[in-house]
């Protein structure tokens, strides 16, 4: 089992365990599911024996310890059913009571949601949800902007409203700028800022075929961050790319793009929020291992990654984590469509106590 051999930094901290640990007699430690609360714990771990991944089904039979975690909603479930009600008010808005309020409420229900784990929520671009394409797109976007949004230090009153304007996007998908802005003005929308945003980006996507037309200098700050976000969220969806880009050349593709969309200080900011590897994003180790991107560090170039395979292609019982700014499991490249493999988020992102049975 020297496969599954763990370092102390393997150990997740605050969040269930994605495996049942193990001593070198392969006998159980701790559980699957269970919660390391502090530091100090793994350290008193190590400090007694080696320790290794017991194979699942050498620790599936075992009772929980006592110590849980606390109850909580999966954030992909709240996704699903955010977007079950903006597909319901988009699709009649006269029938809601106040629509600018239920829109803006959606957006904090969205802030929220992605706050909870928020490299759970970028991973969306590359996970299946049970939603609409289009409905997909604009959560996309909006995981993408707020998340931007958030390390350019907005306040949370601008991103909400940053977000009420990207989830009205596909109300007025067929209406020309002017008259998007007065859907949206007939529904009790006045916040200049939300029609501002709706309006300049219209016409932004109108215009994209036109030689001459808006500059960059001539868009407010939301509008360029969601064309941003929307180009970005694109080029990474798998339904709209038949093999992933390296996700160094896909950031010098939509950020340093010569012309009059140019917004270099801006893609600095994108680069900086979501680092050079998208959480989701499957990758090739230089060990020749496999895996997928799970969280973000200070390092925008060496993000965890929870290994799938090794270099042989014989995938793990149970995935190991790995920290990139080891040399060995630096990352040497993105995988192809065709190389990757299906992924279990309640795994991969420590919520095994929440995968529905069955």
């Amino acid at each position: 089992m020297t496969q599954n051999l763990l370092l102390p930094s393997d150990i997740p901290v605050g969040i269930p365990l994605p495996w049942s640990i193990a001593d070198s007699h392969g006998r159980l430690l701790l559980h699957k599911g269970y919660v390391i609360a502090r530091q100090i714990t793994v350290n008193s771990l190590f400090a007694n024996c080696s320790c290794q991944i017991m194979p699942e089904e050498e620790g599936e039979t075992l009772n929980l310890p006592e110590e849980q975690a606390s109850p909580v909603r999966f954030p992909l479930d709240d996704l699903v059913e955010l977007s079950h009600s903006l597909n319901t008010c988009m699709q009649a808005p006269e029938a809601c009571a106040d629509f600018p309020a239920t829109v803006l409420s959606l957006a904090s229900d969205l802030q929220r949601i992605v706050a909870a784990d928020r490299d759970l929520a970028l991973a969306v671009i590359f996970l299946p949800l049970p939603v609409e394409a289009r409905l997909k797109n604009i959560l996309d976007i909006a995981i993408v902007s707020d998340t931007v949004a958030t390390t350019m230090r907005m306040t949370a009153t601008s991103r909400r409203t940053l977000a009420a304007a990207i989830l009205t996007l596909g109300l007025q998908v067929d209406l020309p700028e002017v008259f998007a802005a007065q859907r949206l003005r007939q529904l009790g929308v006045a916040d200049s800022d939300w029609l501002n945003t709706v309006m300049q980006y219209h016409e932004l996507k109108q215009d994209s075929q036109q030689p001459t037309g808006l500059s960059m200098e001539h868009l407010i700050l939301e509008t360029r961050l969601i064309q941003l976000a929307d180009s970005y969220t694109r080029s990474l969806s798998p339904a709209h790319n038949n093999a992933s880009m390296a996700s160094y050349q896909l950031m010098r593709d939509i950020f340093r793009e010569s012309g009059r969309r140019r917004d270099p200080v801006l893609g600095g900011y994108f680069i900086k929020a979501l680092g050079s590897y998208p959480t989701g994003c499957q990758v090739q180790l230089n060990n020749g291992e496999t895996g997928v991107v799970v969280r973000r560090t200070d390092n925008i170039n060496c993000p965890i990654v929870m290994s799938l395979a090794n270099g042989h292609q014989q995938k793990f019982k149970i995935p190991i984590k790995r920290d990139t700014n080891h040399p060995a499991h630096r990352i040497a490249s993105t995988l192809n469509l065709q190389d990757q493999y299906i992924l279990d988020p309640y795994l991969l992102w420590g919520y095994l106590p929440f995968r529905p049975h069955g």
